[in-house]
Formats: C-alpha cells, sequence, structure tokens
C-alpha cells in the first residue's frame, strides 16, 4: 500500500499581491514594530532630523571596523634587512598609484557628466525663468504651437513639412 505524502500548499492570489498596504518607515510608530524601543535612537533638532538609528548595531559595527583598521595600521613586517615596515601602506600606496594610473579617465569622465548635469539643470532653470514668466503669443487654431516641438523637428526633414511655419503667419 503506497502511502501519499501531503506537503501543504500555500495558496496564492495574483489578484491580491499588492493589497498589503505600503508602510512609510518614515513614521517612527512603524519603525518601532520591528525595533526595539531601548535599541532606537532619534536625534532631533526643532523640527530638523538629525540621526535615526539602532544604535547598538552602529557602535558593533563601529568598534569591529575601528578595531580592524587599527590593526592593519599597527601591523608591521620586517624585510630582508631586518629594519621594520608597514606592509598595509606600503600596499595602499602601491594600489593609490595603479588606480592613479589607470583610472584617471574615470575621474575624468564622471566630472564632465557632473558639470553636464549641472549646465543642463541650469539651461533648464533659465528656460523656464524666461519662458514661465511670458505670456503665450495667441495662434491660429489650425497652427502648431512652436511649445509643442513638433514644427521644429518637421521642418528639418525635407518635404516633410511643405507649409508655412506659424512664425511666418503672425504677420497675416
Amino acid at each position: 500500500m503506497a502511502t501519499h505524502l501531503h506537503l501543504p500548499v500555500i495558496p496564492v492570489n495574483p489578484q491580491a499581491k499588492h493589497a498589503q498596504p505600503i508602510v512609510d518607515y518614515a513614521v517612527e510608530a512603524n519603525v518601532l514594530e520591528h525595533v526595539r524601543a531601548n535599541r532606537w535612537l532619534a536625534l532631533d533638532i526643532g523640527s530638523f532630523r538629525v540621526a535615526r538609528f539602532n544604535w547598538v548595531v552602529f557602535s558593533c559595527a563601529s568598534a569591529i571596523l575601528w578595531a580592524f583598521v587599527i590593526g592593519v595600521m599597527a601591523s608591521e613586517k620586517k624585510d630582508a634587512d631586518g629594519a621594520k615596515f608597514n606592509a598595509a601602506l606600503s600596499q595602499f600606496a602601491m594600489w593609490q598609484k595603479w588606480i592613479t594610473q589607470n583610472f584617471t579617465w574615470l575621474y575624468i569622465g564622471t566630472q564632465v557628466c557632473f558639470v553636464s548635469l549641472l549646465l543642463y539643470a541650469l539651461a533648464n532653470i533659465v528656460h523656464c525663468t524666461v519662458h514661465c514668466l511670458t505670456p503665450a503669443p495667441p495662434h491660429h487654431y489650425l497652427t502648431l504651437s512652436p511649445s509643442s516641438g513638433r514644427v521644429g523637428n518637421l521642418r528639418r526633414l525635407p518635404g516633410v513639412f511643405p507649409f508655412r511655419s506659424p512664425e511666418a503667419w503672425q504677420g497675416q
């Protein structure tokens, strides 16, 4: 006689996958549902949030990290001549030289991207302050608006936009 092993099946309802409400962890009461209240440190200055963290985890992680850093920096070796030196510092200097030689292009590229983003943001701010404050000129109801961007793009392609531009109709 064969016995069948019955495994419990978790019912899955694909329609109800997003039925659970989204929890906002910016609200401290929601955070304290998952963290012990005596381990949670919340520091505010006025209405400005300065720090929110689990002080036990922060202290343990900081102690382990600083112990590792101090241990590495304090370690000494002797070379063939018997002179003491820090192997970690010499290794770090070698890595720094290698990174400087091989990844200078990456540093320059990140700076170019950063400046490009700043210029793009500045151009958008200037565009908005100049064009958003001036009233739009009245257009005939059959014309395309120059602000839609379609007129300029169609005029660049020969034969696609054979009509006169809205700027030419303004005098009529």
